[in-house]
Protein backbone atom coordinates (compact mmCIF):
# COMPACT_ATOMS: atom_id res chain seq x y z
CA UNK A 1 0.00 0.00 0.00
CA UNK A 2 3.19 2.43 1.03
CA UNK A 3 4.34 2.20 -2.74
CA UNK A 4 1.31 2.42 -4.43
CA UNK A 5 0.44 5.50 -1.95
CA UNK A 6 3.68 7.00 -2.92
CA UNK A 7 3.31 6.16 -6.45
CA UNK A 8 0.35 8.08 -6.53
CA UNK A 9 1.59 10.92 -4.78
CA UNK A 10 4.61 11.45 -7.29
CA UNK A 11 1.81 10.82 -10.17
CA UNK A 12 -0.29 14.11 -9.08
CA UNK A 13 3.08 16.01 -8.48
CA UNK A 14 4.11 15.85 -11.68
CA UNK A 15 1.05 16.34 -13.21
CA UNK A 16 0.20 19.72 -11.14
CA UNK A 17 3.49 20.88 -11.91
CA UNK A 18 3.24 20.72 -15.62
CA UNK A 19 -0.23 22.14 -15.76
CA UNK A 20 1.34 25.16 -14.09
CA UNK A 21 4.46 25.75 -15.61
CA UNK A 22 2.21 25.83 -18.85
CA UNK A 23 -0.48 27.96 -17.61
CA UNK A 24 1.95 30.74 -16.96
CA UNK A 25 4.26 30.32 -20.54
CA UNK A 26 0.88 31.23 -22.01
CA UNK A 27 -0.23 34.08 -20.32
CA UNK A 28 3.35 35.46 -20.74
CA UNK A 29 2.95 35.38 -24.67
CA UNK A 30 -0.45 36.13 -25.13
CA UNK A 31 -0.66 39.94 -24.69
CA UNK A 32 1.21 42.99 -26.07
CA UNK A 33 1.27 46.85 -25.70
CA UNK A 34 0.05 48.90 -27.93
CA UNK A 35 1.28 53.00 -26.86
CA UNK A 36 1.65 56.23 -28.11
CA UNK A 37 0.64 60.19 -27.27
CA UNK A 38 -2.87 61.17 -29.15
CA UNK A 39 -1.91 64.78 -30.74
CA UNK A 40 -4.44 67.47 -31.62
CA UNK A 41 -3.37 68.91 -35.03
CA UNK A 42 -4.07 72.71 -34.45
CA UNK A 43 -1.44 73.32 -31.29
CA UNK A 44 0.54 70.50 -31.58
CA UNK A 45 -0.59 69.62 -27.73
CA UNK A 46 -2.53 66.80 -26.70
CA UNK A 47 -6.19 67.11 -26.85
CA UNK A 48 -7.98 68.95 -24.22
CA UNK A 49 -10.28 67.47 -22.82
CA UNK A 50 -8.49 64.01 -23.24
CA UNK A 51 -9.00 61.31 -25.51
CA UNK A 52 -10.20 57.67 -25.44
CA UNK A 53 -8.43 55.27 -27.65
CA UNK A 54 -9.14 51.82 -27.50
CA UNK A 55 -7.47 48.67 -29.12
CA UNK A 56 -10.02 45.86 -29.93
CA UNK A 57 -12.13 45.43 -27.14
CA UNK A 58 -9.85 47.02 -24.70
CA UNK A 59 -10.08 51.06 -24.08
CA UNK A 60 -8.29 53.60 -22.01
CA UNK A 61 -7.88 57.32 -21.98
CA UNK A 62 -4.84 59.46 -22.26
CA UNK A 63 -2.91 61.25 -20.10
CA UNK A 64 -3.79 64.74 -19.66
CA UNK A 65 -0.21 66.00 -19.59
CA UNK A 66 1.60 64.24 -22.27
CA UNK A 67 -1.34 62.48 -24.59
CA UNK A 68 0.57 59.52 -23.60
CA UNK A 69 -1.52 56.22 -23.18
CA UNK A 70 -0.65 52.56 -23.37
CA UNK A 71 -2.71 48.73 -23.53
CA UNK A 72 -2.18 45.32 -22.99
CA UNK A 73 -4.32 43.85 -25.88
CA UNK A 74 -3.87 40.37 -27.03
CA UNK A 75 -1.55 39.38 -30.06
CA UNK A 76 -2.73 39.57 -33.52
CA UNK A 77 -4.05 43.23 -33.22
CA UNK A 78 -3.81 45.81 -36.47
CA UNK A 79 -5.49 48.69 -35.28
CA UNK A 80 -5.96 51.63 -32.85
CA UNK A 81 -8.96 54.08 -32.85
CA UNK A 82 -8.40 57.51 -31.24
CA UNK A 83 -11.80 59.16 -30.00
CA UNK A 84 -12.05 62.92 -29.21
CA UNK A 85 -14.94 65.04 -27.72
CA UNK A 86 -14.07 69.11 -27.84
CA UNK A 87 -15.79 71.19 -25.40
CA UNK A 88 -19.18 72.11 -27.50
CA UNK A 89 -17.75 70.04 -30.83
CA UNK A 90 -18.75 66.92 -32.35
CA UNK A 91 -16.93 63.49 -32.04
CA UNK A 92 -13.81 63.12 -34.05
CA UNK A 93 -12.75 59.72 -34.63
CA UNK A 94 -9.72 58.37 -36.02
CA UNK A 95 -8.23 55.05 -37.05
CA UNK A 96 -4.56 54.14 -36.70
CA UNK A 97 -3.51 50.97 -38.70
CA UNK A 98 -0.28 48.87 -38.13
CA UNK A 99 1.19 45.70 -38.95
CA UNK A 100 -0.31 42.77 -37.37
CA UNK A 101 1.27 42.71 -34.03
CA UNK A 102 2.92 40.08 -32.58
CA UNK A 103 5.45 42.18 -30.22
CA UNK A 104 4.65 45.24 -28.19
CA UNK A 105 4.11 48.07 -30.69
CA UNK A 106 4.72 51.59 -30.26
CA UNK A 107 3.10 54.15 -32.38
CA UNK A 108 4.65 56.93 -31.43
CA UNK A 109 3.11 60.68 -31.79
CA UNK A 110 -0.80 60.01 -33.45
CA UNK A 111 -2.59 63.41 -34.82
CA UNK A 112 -6.04 63.77 -35.06
CA UNK A 113 -7.83 67.27 -36.27
CA UNK A 114 -10.69 68.69 -37.52
CA UNK A 115 -10.18 67.63 -41.00
CA UNK A 116 -8.29 65.03 -42.76
CA UNK A 117 -6.47 65.02 -46.41
CA UNK A 118 -4.43 62.36 -47.91
CA UNK A 119 -0.70 62.55 -48.42
CA UNK A 120 0.57 61.52 -52.01
CA UNK A 121 3.93 61.04 -53.17
CA UNK A 122 6.30 58.15 -54.79
CA UNK A 123 9.49 56.49 -53.49
CA UNK A 124 12.31 56.27 -55.86
CA UNK A 125 15.84 55.46 -56.00
CA UNK A 126 18.50 58.10 -55.93
CA UNK A 127 21.10 56.15 -57.87
CA UNK A 128 18.62 56.21 -60.97
CA UNK A 129 15.49 57.19 -60.10
CA UNK A 130 13.99 53.70 -60.76
CA UNK A 131 10.58 53.35 -58.83
CA UNK A 132 10.75 51.72 -55.04
CA UNK A 133 7.96 49.12 -54.25
CA UNK A 134 6.80 47.86 -51.52
CA UNK A 135 8.29 50.57 -49.02
CA UNK A 136 6.95 51.40 -45.66
CA UNK A 137 5.81 55.16 -45.62
CA UNK A 138 4.90 57.19 -42.54
CA UNK A 139 3.23 60.69 -41.28
CA UNK A 140 1.33 61.62 -38.61
CA UNK A 141 0.30 58.11 -37.51
CA UNK A 142 -0.83 57.24 -41.00
CA UNK A 143 0.84 54.59 -42.91
CA UNK A 144 0.84 53.33 -46.59
CA UNK A 145 3.13 50.69 -48.41
CA UNK A 146 4.63 52.03 -52.31
CA UNK A 147 2.73 50.14 -55.33
CA UNK A 148 4.38 48.70 -58.46
CA UNK A 149 5.20 52.35 -59.64
CA UNK A 150 6.32 53.55 -56.50
CA UNK A 151 3.71 55.83 -55.36
CA UNK A 152 1.90 55.83 -52.15
CA UNK A 153 -1.32 57.81 -50.28
CA UNK A 154 -1.79 57.55 -46.91
CA UNK A 155 -5.31 58.31 -46.12
CA UNK A 156 -6.92 60.40 -43.97
CA UNK A 157 -3.93 62.46 -42.61
CA UNK A 158 -4.85 64.89 -39.44
CA UNK A 159 -5.35 68.64 -41.01
CA UNK A 160 -5.67 71.62 -39.55
CA UNK A 161 -8.37 74.41 -40.47
CA UNK A 162 -6.45 77.42 -38.86
CA UNK A 163 -2.52 76.22 -38.02
CA UNK A 164 -1.08 75.71 -40.67
CA UNK A 165 2.72 75.87 -39.79
CA UNK A 166 2.41 73.28 -36.93
CA UNK A 167 1.26 70.95 -39.98
CA UNK A 168 3.80 72.19 -42.49
CA UNK A 169 6.68 71.34 -39.59
CA UNK A 170 5.76 67.81 -39.24
CA UNK A 171 8.03 64.72 -40.88
CA UNK A 172 7.82 61.49 -42.02
CA UNK A 173 9.90 58.82 -43.09
CA UNK A 174 10.21 56.15 -45.62
CA UNK A 175 12.23 53.04 -45.37
CA UNK A 176 12.55 50.46 -47.81
CA UNK A 177 14.89 46.49 -47.83
CA UNK A 178 18.11 47.59 -49.26
CA UNK A 179 18.01 51.31 -49.02
CA UNK A 180 18.56 54.07 -45.72
CA UNK A 181 15.77 55.75 -43.85
CA UNK A 182 15.06 59.40 -45.27
CA UNK A 183 12.99 61.63 -43.78
CA UNK A 184 10.60 64.05 -45.58
CA UNK A 185 7.92 66.97 -44.99
CA UNK A 186 4.84 68.19 -46.66
CA UNK A 187 6.17 71.74 -48.58
CA UNK A 188 2.80 73.27 -49.23
CA UNK A 189 -1.26 72.81 -48.16
CA UNK A 190 -3.30 70.25 -49.43
CA UNK A 191 -4.48 70.85 -53.41
CA UNK A 192 -8.01 69.06 -53.17
CA UNK A 193 -8.12 66.61 -51.55
CA UNK A 194 -3.95 65.61 -51.16
CA UNK A 195 -1.18 67.23 -50.08
CA UNK A 196 1.90 66.26 -52.46
CA UNK A 197 4.95 65.64 -51.09
CA UNK A 198 6.77 64.67 -54.69
CA UNK A 199 9.77 62.39 -55.36
CA UNK A 200 11.11 60.79 -52.19
CA UNK A 201 14.55 59.51 -52.71
CA UNK A 202 16.17 56.47 -50.71
CA UNK A 203 20.01 55.91 -51.14
CA UNK A 204 20.86 52.19 -51.39
CA UNK A 205 22.34 50.53 -48.53
CA UNK A 206 25.16 49.44 -50.70
CA UNK A 207 25.96 52.32 -52.39
CA UNK A 208 29.41 54.12 -52.09
CA UNK A 209 28.17 57.44 -51.55
CA UNK A 210 25.67 57.35 -48.74
CA UNK A 211 23.76 60.08 -47.88
CA UNK A 212 24.45 62.54 -45.98
CA UNK A 213 23.48 62.41 -42.36
CA UNK A 214 23.98 65.52 -41.25
CA UNK A 215 21.14 65.18 -38.07
CA UNK A 216 19.52 61.70 -37.08
CA UNK A 217 17.44 63.80 -34.17
CA UNK A 218 15.19 66.12 -34.89
CA UNK A 219 13.53 67.95 -31.63
CA UNK A 220 10.42 70.16 -32.52
CA UNK A 221 9.76 72.57 -28.84
CA UNK A 222 6.47 73.19 -28.59
CA UNK A 223 4.70 75.63 -28.85
CA UNK A 224 6.32 75.64 -32.15
CA UNK A 225 4.05 79.18 -32.66
CA UNK A 226 6.56 80.97 -29.88
CA UNK A 227 9.78 78.49 -29.31
CA UNK A 228 11.79 79.78 -32.25
CA UNK A 229 15.18 80.82 -30.50
CA UNK A 230 14.75 77.97 -27.32
CA UNK A 231 18.34 76.48 -26.21
CA UNK A 232 18.01 72.46 -26.59
CA UNK A 233 20.57 70.93 -24.75
CA UNK A 234 21.69 67.41 -25.18
CA UNK A 235 22.71 65.50 -21.65
CA UNK A 236 23.72 62.04 -20.63
CA UNK A 237 24.36 60.66 -17.86
CA UNK A 238 24.03 63.74 -16.57
CA UNK A 239 26.86 65.83 -18.74
CA UNK A 240 26.21 68.11 -21.06
CA UNK A 241 27.14 67.01 -25.15
CA UNK A 242 25.91 69.46 -27.46
CA UNK A 243 23.52 72.21 -27.87
CA UNK A 244 21.21 74.10 -30.17
CA UNK A 245 18.95 77.00 -31.36
CA UNK A 246 15.43 76.43 -32.40
CA UNK A 247 14.76 78.00 -35.45
CA UNK A 248 11.41 79.47 -37.11
CA UNK A 249 9.94 76.05 -37.56
CA UNK A 250 10.15 74.94 -33.76
CA UNK A 251 12.58 72.57 -34.67
CA UNK A 252 16.58 72.41 -34.01
CA UNK A 253 18.35 69.02 -35.26
CA UNK A 254 21.58 66.92 -34.22
CA UNK A 255 23.83 64.22 -34.93
CA UNK A 256 24.35 61.77 -32.11
CA UNK A 257 25.49 57.96 -31.94
CA UNK A 258 23.03 55.67 -30.54
CA UNK A 259 21.79 55.83 -26.95
CA UNK A 260 19.72 57.28 -24.46
CA UNK A 261 19.59 61.07 -24.06
CA UNK A 262 17.98 63.76 -22.09
CA UNK A 263 16.50 66.82 -24.07
CA UNK A 264 16.53 70.44 -22.05
CA UNK A 265 14.80 73.10 -23.80
CA UNK A 266 15.04 76.61 -22.27
CA UNK A 267 13.51 80.05 -23.49
CA UNK A 268 13.13 82.57 -21.03
CA UNK A 269 11.81 81.45 -17.55
CA UNK A 270 9.81 78.50 -19.18
CA UNK A 271 11.92 74.91 -19.76
CA UNK A 272 10.75 71.39 -20.58
CA UNK A 273 12.89 68.03 -20.71
CA UNK A 274 12.15 65.23 -22.60
CA UNK A 275 14.01 61.57 -22.91
CA UNK A 276 14.59 59.81 -25.94
CA UNK A 277 16.47 56.75 -27.40
CA UNK A 278 18.25 56.87 -30.71
CA UNK A 279 18.84 52.34 -31.65
CA UNK A 280 20.09 53.61 -35.22
CA UNK A 281 22.22 55.56 -37.24
CA UNK A 282 20.46 55.00 -40.56
CA UNK A 283 16.70 56.45 -39.21
CA UNK A 284 15.36 59.48 -38.32
CA UNK A 285 14.12 59.95 -34.62
CA UNK A 286 11.41 62.67 -33.67
CA UNK A 287 11.25 63.95 -30.27
CA UNK A 288 9.65 66.76 -28.95
CA UNK A 289 9.93 68.82 -26.13
CA UNK A 290 7.21 70.97 -24.41
CA UNK A 291 7.58 74.67 -22.80
CA UNK A 292 5.96 75.20 -19.82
Amino acid sequence: MKLWHWLLVLTLAIALGCGGGGGGGGSTSSTVSVSGSVVWIENLQPTTPVSSVSVGTKSTTTDPGSGFFSLDVPRGVTSATATYVPSGGAPVVRTFNFPTATADVDLGDIYIGPATTNIHGRLVSSADASPIVGGTVTFAGGSAISASDGTFTIPSVAYPTTNFSGFLSLSGVASATGFFNQSFGPSGLAIGTAVEVGDVALVPSGSSDPPGLPANLTVTVQPTASSAGALVTVKQGGSNLTSGTVGGDGRVQFWLPTGTYDLTATKGTLSGTQSTTLTTLTSATNATVTLK
